[in-house]
């Protein structure tokens, strides 16, 4: 199952509707899915929320990690909440709780 099809986005728009890490697939063997760039979530007051794959694209080794981060305001310069982690069961709940608290984060 597509962990993209199953977290509830609230208002918030994937930047690429095609995007794929399965939470039934082994992460060894979706290698090709592991970028940078992963995907990000819009939301209607410029902020959102990015996700990628660090450090070196397409491989697993013990320093690689999964990053979260959600950006204020559309800029780079203001990151307002940055975690990392190794699997996708992690990722899941980190990008479930970065949703949440770039909801909170909407009615400042």
């Amino acid at each position: 199952m597509n962990i993209f099809k199953i977290i509830n986005l609230k208002n918030g728009v994937l930047s690429n509707s095609d995007t794929c890490i399965r939470l039934d697939v082994k992460l060894e063997l979706q290698k090709d899915n592991l970028v940078q760039d992963i995907v990000q979530i819009y939301f209607n007051n410029k902020a959102f929320i990015d996700i990628g794959w660090y450090p070196i694209e397409f491989e697993i080794t013990k320093e690689s990690f999964f990053l979260v981060r959600i950006c204020s305001d559309g800029n780079w310069d203001n990151l307002v909440y940055e975690k990392r982690c190794k699997s996708i069961e992690k990722l899941v709940t980190m990008i479930e709780e970065a949703i949440i608290f770039t909801s909170q984060f909407q009615k400042v």
